[in-house]
């Protein structure tokens, strides 16, 4: 039998706080049927060839899965319809004024000479030189427009030439981002995950949603509460980290590479 080892050191309160989360919804849903519908929850439990505490752990399980369901549900829903709408937004003018298109740290110059010390020349990308989609297309329309067919070959062959590594190396570099984003990030155990208990409090909004509207049972006071449960939680998950993350402009990163290609003198102190 293979040794099974459990790291309890890797274990971090988001991903506690990650199993925690149905419970709520799905205990909501499991009490407020047995308030709400006596009479099914009644035949729920009544099952004949179920003893007490087999017919415990079976309520349990079945409160916890559709809480979990419900939660994931509504987090990918909730997701998705803040993408459509950023992306409606994001076309209106007053959007783009408010917004701007979003940050892009891997196509600063120095973010990459900085990023390819430490990657180093092995797997760093072709080239630092970035790549500006509107001149390439304008490129490609002057050479399109040359007559002779000669002449444009060449010219389009000296476009691609040109413009393709750039390309090439701008997506690149971005994944470059993400991989040293996930190299730099340490998982705290008690820091505040904002969008974790936002989506409790989203996901609780709506089993109390669902239990009135399937047992018809109203009170303005839940659906008050609901209403800003919901407010809170749609619009709170859609800005947990900030419009565009925690590190935007990818300072924070950068600066954490350079503390490693030249140490400050403070640090050799506090190791």
């Amino acid at each position: 039998m293979p040794e099974i080892k459990v790291d309890l050191a890797r274990v971090t309160y988001p991903g506690i706080l990650e199993v925690v989360a149905p419970i709520i919804p799905g205990s909501i849903l499991a009490i407020g049927t047995l308030v709400l519908s006596p009479q099914a929850a009644s035949k729920i439990l009544s099952i004949p060839f179920l003893g007490y505490r087999s017919k415990l752990i079976t309520a349990v399980f079945a409160s916890y899965v559709a809480g979990l369901l419900l939660y994931l549900l509504l987090n990918y829903v909730t997701y998705f319809i803040g993408y459509l709408l950023g992306g409606a937004l994001a076309k209106r003018p007053l959007g783009s004024r408010m917004f701007g298109p979003p940050p892009a740290p891997w196509r600063y110059g120095w973010w990459r000479r900085a990023a390819r010390k430490l990657i180093g020349p092995d797997l760093a990308p072709s080239t630092d030189e970035p790549y500006i989609k509107d001149l390439h297309d304008k490129s490609l329309a002057e050479a399109n427009a040359i007559t002779d067919p000669v002449t444009r070959e060449e010219r389009l062959r000296f476009v691609h030439d040109f413009f393709f590594p750039k390309n090439v190396a701008d997506n690149e570099w971005y994944w470059w981002y993400v991989i040293l984003n996930e190299y730099f990030r340490k998982p705290e155990w008690w820091a505040p995950p904002a969008r974790y208990f936002l989506s409790m409090v989203h996901s609780a909004s709506w089993a109390v949603i669902l239990l009135m509207l399937i047992n018809h049972r109203h009170h303005w006071l839940a659906w008050s509460l609901c209403a800003l449960g919901l407010l809170f939680g749609n619009v709170g998950s859609w800005f947990a980290d900030g419009a565009y993350g925690p590190d935007p402009h990818g300072v924070a990163q950068t600066a954490k590479i350079l503390r490693l290609l030249r140490p400050k003198p403070d640090d050799a102190k506090t190791k």
